[in-house]
């Protein structure tokens, strides 16, 4: 056997050189496999003849001559199989069981195929490759308790180096009032959220220039750029101006500029090393106030200065030194969470499921099931709980920043992760904006628009503090007005009962009446928006619940203060009640609140929900209106419930059907079968539903306002049938739609029927595990689909490559770290061995080693790539539950 030197690196992993000292150790099977594997490929491939191993009675006798065949059938071969195999296990809507594998396998068998892999080494291929270039799946112990796995957000933000992926991703907002098709085009995106947030830069030439950081125009004037914006094929910034002050800059950020790309002239760098040629201050003294050297800006013409702490005015923005000469750019993410059933029986098994999408994708490819990526699931931690680990993860991507190869530019980017919007239905949206929910007295998640107990006497939409209160949020103070002692409880109902106690009559088993005028008011305020809620204020709430649970006897004020704002938080509540319960076996006032401290002591730095940790993100108005839970699973069921049920009183049921075999327009249908206020408002609802699902917006001021009266028209029409239909909080929630049109573009963007139709995805992966770790088995599942959707599609990856002394192929010196993966399966990695030859330092990070690159694009290595990946499509197109062409499309450009 040869003999090989071996070495621990803890940088980089084991480290493999040619034997040259008289330190012998014995080759492994692993360590043989890989040579002899190396050996048939190089010689199949022709790159040059790869000396056999020293110590064999071949080479004594000069015996190699026809080795080259023989070496290469059995490992390519087996290679063949592994990938075929991989891929049919890990489809996403095709999961092979252990039990099916083991048939599938025994029947290649029984079918006189040579050399088919087990199961055991199927398993042990898949985790090295995984382990190699796959998906990394965490595993937290949560807050409350419970155990889940999350797999990593950055390496998925990393696949953007796939290249079906890449071609359609944006990562600068657009200006193209007043048409409107996509995210970056939506007010949220493009003006409103924070530049610490965006893209911090652009590459004007040879320059880059960063926001926050001092920059000189074609005209000699010096501003502040915060953001950058694409209009029409140009690039602008929105800029502060600069006022020069003798050897100081004064930043104006009441002044704020929009300039083209074109007139900058000198970046922050460039300007430092020559402003004294245009007589001007250095761009890294900035003051506060005229003639005083302090640091600052202004708020307004007459406002008092406030200190400079976005950057360091002597260093500039700190990306442009961690992105060490790269792009750094910024990837929004649309967050989903719902619910669904583990079982394909009828017995509900919840699991609640963390999704998302990249936002910046264009509007054809944001609702492809191919673009959706598994972050984690679980049937025992609540929603919360997982969302504190992903936004950990975030937190982490926003502050160190993600790397990743790029493949339109053809360079390493740095990539900044931010939430544009969290989606759901309308239960998930209210847990995750602590809200009470649909049943609370305060029924709205965006607004203070009451349902019992209204006792409003302002004019309908008028948004004044008094219609809330001026008092500050706390457990004594109602948002409306009210005290806490004249709340409901939790099952209030949605807007039901609406009136104050002397217009109503209470008692056990009676129904509440409800006055005329009582229900004139409920309709008027719930026809309308009302106050915005605002995340301090809901904060504060939760702050107020949480110093009074520091004190005995408070169970009972904190429980009436959550039903009169609406403000409940489920992660909170946990610690609410653990505190409550800490006190319980003790007597006398004293002892029971030394308990209670000490069980405060003992509880985390954090007790509130993660949401509020989340940068940039407002609950209650970045979650928008779901529209397939409202409109079609709300408002057209309503109404086609009702339909059914009068026509099947009138015993009609044989015009209906017969009128459904040629026409399914509603109105149409049931123009006779029905009274004229009913169809009034199933053809408002008709003239409502298209511009709902509007794909592309030519002009959004005037879309907003037609569906602005379309709303209207069909709420008027809604109320003419019966009031009883306000019962439906859903018909309110049905206002803020056009908030939504404004902040996050066409409202089929942020449809859910692409997450809701992943649940089958979960569900079938919940099915074949293995039962003793669901969770855990699910995660993985997603994880090693994701690692074959990335691959299969050619997309490039990280990873400590392969390197076997003798090839000079793999003696290549890449720019990046990064490999196409064409053929890298068939190349030896399914042995698993993390081999690496370290040759100098990264450019990225001097900290890191660089490691060589498998160049992979000669004919050879091609040829080998198309026998493999046409085997394995022939197996995935012929056995799995996939569509054809799709596999097809994604292979053709192999």
């Amino acid at each position: 056997m040869p003999g090989v030197r071996y070495q621990e690196n803890p940088c980089v992993g084991p480290l493999w050189m040619p034997s040259d000292s008289d330190m012998h150790l014995g080759c492994s099977w692993r360590e043989t496999a890989v040579l002899d594997l190396a050996q048939g490929l190089d010689q199949y491939l022709g790159v040059r003849d790869v000396p056999a191993h020293e110590n064999s009675d071949e080479d004594s006798q000069g015996g190699s001559d026809s080795s080259g065949d023989k070496a290469l059938e059995l490992p390519i071969q087996q290679d063949v199989w592994t990938c075929s195999l991989d891929i049919l296990m890990h489809l996403p809507r095709s999961v092979f069981s252990r039990r099916q594998l083991d048939i599938f396998l025994w029947m290649l068998k029984v079918n006189g195929m040579d050399d088919v892999p087990s199961v055991k080494a199927q398993k042990l291929v898949n985790a090295s490759i995984q382990h190699l270039c796959g998906i990394d799946t965490v595993k937290y112990n949560g807050a409350t308790g419970h155990k889940f796995y999350v797999n990593n957000l950055a390496q998925l933000i990393a696949q953007m180096a796939n290249p079906r992926v890449q071609p359609h991703l944006h990562f600068y907002p657009e200006d193209t009032s007043p048409h409107l098709s996509e995210a970056r085009q939506a007010h949220r995106w493009l003006s409103e959220v924070d530049g610490d947030l965006l893209t911090l830069m652009v590459r004007h030439g040879s320059q880059e220039f960063f926001t926050f950081e001092p920059a000189l125009l074609k005209d000699q004037s010096a501003v502040m750029p915060f953001r950058w914006f694409g209009h029409g094929r140009q690039m602008f910034a929105k800029a502060w101006r600069l006022h020069p002050c003798g050897q100081m800059w004064v930043v104006l950020e009441y002044e704020v500029l929009t300039v083209a790309l074109d007139d900058f002239l000198l970046n922050f760098v460039e300007f430092g090393k020559g402003h004294m040629r245009y007589d001007c201050p250095s761009p890294t003294e900035i003051a506060a106030k005229w003639m005083i050297r302090l640091i600052g800006t202004f708020d307004s013409p007459t406002g008092t200065p406030k200190e400079w702490t976005r950057t360091d005015t002597k260093l500039g923005n700190c990306w442009r030194d961690r992105g060490k000469g790269h792009r750094v750019v910024a990837a929004p993410i649309w967050l989903y969470c719902d619910d669904t059933s583990g079982n394909t029986s009828k017995k509900w098994n919840k699991h609640n499921s963390f999704l998302f999408t990249m936002a910046g994708l264009d509007r054809e490819h944001a609702q492809q099931e191919y673009n959706v990526h598994f972050l984690c699931t679980s049937n025992i931690a609540p929603p919360l709980e997982m969302l504190e680990a992903i936004v950990a993860q975030v937190l982490t991507c926003q502050s160190e920043g993600i790397w990743a190869w790029d493949c339109e530019w053809g360079e390493m980017v740095l990539v900044l992760v931010w939430m544009l919007a969290l989606v759901g239905d309308n239960p998930m949206q209210s847990e995750m904006a602590c809200h009470r929910g649909l049943l609370a007295k305060f029924f709205c998640r965006c607004c203070w628009v009451k349902g019992s107990d209204t006792t409003q006497h302002d004019a309908p939409g008028v948004e004044t503090q008094s219609s809330r209160g001026g008092s500050s949020p706390g457990v004594y103070n109602d948002p409306n007005g009210g005290s806490s002692g004249g709340g409901s409880s939790d099952g209030a109902g949605s807007a039901r009962g609406l009136g104050s106690e002397d217009e109503r009559q209470r008692g056990r088993g009676h129904k509440i009446v409800e006055s005329m005028a009582t229900m004139v008011s409920r309709v008027q305020h719930f026809m309308v928006k009302g106050v915005p809620r605002d995340k301090y204020e809901s904060q504060a709430y939760l702050g107020s619940y949480y110093e009074a649970t520091t004190m005995v006897r408070n169970q009972m004020r904190i429980s009436k203060a959550k039903t009169t704002s609406g403000v409940q938080d489920a992660y909170q509540d946990y610690f609410i009640k653990k505190l409550q319960g800490a006190y319980q076996t003790k007597r006398g006032r004293d002892a029971k609140q030394k308990a209670l401290d000490e069980a405060v002591e003992a509880l985390p730095s954090n007790t509130t929900s993660p949401v509020w940790l989340i940068k940039g993100l407002d609950p209650h108005r970045d979650m928008p209106v779901e529209i397939l839970h409202v409109v079609l699973l709300g408002f057209v069921k309503y109404f086609w419930r009702d339909a059914v049920t009068r026509v099947k009183k009138a015993k009609m049921q044989h015009v209906l059907e017969a009128r459904l075999q040629s026409c399914d327009v509603a109105p149409f249908v049931l123009y006779d079968l029905l009274p004229a206020e009913v169809v009034a408002a199933w053809a408002a609802l008709a003239w409502l539903v298209p511009m709902i699902w509007q794909p592309v917006i030519v002009d959004s001021e005037l879309h907003v306002r037609q569906l602005q009266l379309a709303i209207d028209h069909f709420l008027d029409c809604t109320v003419r049938w019966t009031p009883r239909w306000f019962n439906k909080p859903k018909f309110h929630i049905l206002l803020h739609l056009t908030e939504d049109i404004w902040r996050f573009g066409p409202l089929f963007l942020f449809a859910t029927e692409g997450f809701e139709s992943f649940n089958a995805v979960i569900q079938a992966q919940s099915v074949h595990s293995n039962r003793h770790a669901p969770l855990r088995d699910i995660t993985l599942g997603f994880s090693q689909g994701n690692r074959i959707r990335h691959l299969v599609s050619g997309g490039a990856f990280n990873v400590v490559i392969l390197r076997v002394p003798g090839l000079s192929m793999w003696n290549h010196r890449a720019s990046s770290p990064w490999t196409p993966w064409c053929g890298f399966l068939a190349l030896g990695a399914v042995w698993g061995c993390r081999l690496t030859h370290q040759s100098g330092t990264c450019d990225i990070n001097p900290d890191l080693p660089c490691t060589d690159q498998i160049s992979l694009f000669q004919a050879g290595a091609r040829r080998l790539a198309v026998e493999v990946f046409v085997f394995a499509f022939m197996f995935v197109i012929t056995m799995c539950k996939c569509r054809a062409p799709e596999l097809v499309y994604m292979s053709h450009d192999l």
